[in-house]
């Protein structure tokens, strides 16, 4: 007699694109910080697990690494100025739904910091198309773009920082849809994150707009995956 399989039937679906998992915002310490527990999505091989971080650090620091559940994350863009810090960062992470995040910057401060991390399904590269626009300064117009060609048929994850910013300031997206937006850095930066999927392989400019009149030291930064 021919015995049967019985196959597990928890798996839980998830279909190709990129979906939000946490917001975080909190400090160095002694020029790092742990973050334990973070929400990572959907357990799944090949998943990548990507970060938007953003700060107001010291001139010329930077985060010098980033890892997931364990995992050496690998830079994808970032800004050269360091006056505002703007970073994003991935790894391949296919078991686990929360992870352990340490970020590493380069120097003891203790500045303050914001992250939102995502999840991406079914991405054919784990190589992402990238661009950045930091403008130093203060009394700046609040708005900033950046342009990419995406792979054809990839996604998009953007940020948007800025600081000077007043009690209840939100940003706008043109060609993204946000997925979060919030006041970080002792209430005075904005940190706002937006995606876009099912692109085509033409140039897109995408915009964030803050609501102040003015910001300082702002920075828009973007990776695009297939």
């Amino acid at each position: 007699m021919l015995s049967r399989k019985i196959l597990p039937t928890n798996r839980q679906q998830v279909s190709r694109g990129i979906y939000k998992t946490a917001d975080i915002t909190s400090n160095f310490t002694s020029g790092s910080a742990t973050l334990s527990n973070v929400s990572i999505g959907v357990p799944r091989e090949g998943r990548l697990v990507a970060l938007y971080i953003s700060g107001g650090l010291s001139a010329s620091t930077v985060v010098t690494s980033v890892t997931i559940a364990g995992v050496s994350a690998t830079l994808a863009v970032q800004n050269s100025s360091q006056i505002r810090h703007n970073s994003i960062w991935y790894a391949q992470v296919s078991s686990g739904s929360t992870a352990q995040i340490t970020i590493t910057i380069g120097n003891t401060s203790s500045n303050q910091f914001a992250v939102t991390c995502v999840a991406l399904y079914e991405m054919a590269s784990s190589t992402p198309v990238t661009n950045v626009n930091f403008t130093a300064g203060t009394a700046l117009a609040p708005s900033s773009s950046v342009t990419i060609t995406p792979p054809a048929g990839g996604l998009f994850f953007a940020g948007y920082s800025a600081g000077a910013i007043a009690a209840g300031t939100t940003a706008s997206w043109t060609n993204a849809t946000e997925i979060s937006d919030f006041i970080t850095i002792s209430s005075t930066s904005i940190h706002t994150v937006a995606k876009d999927e099912n692109l085509t392989a033409t140039p897109v400019t995408i915009s964030a707009t803050c609501t102040d009149a003015s910001v300082n030291n702002k920075c828009i930064i973007v990776a695009s995956w297939s």
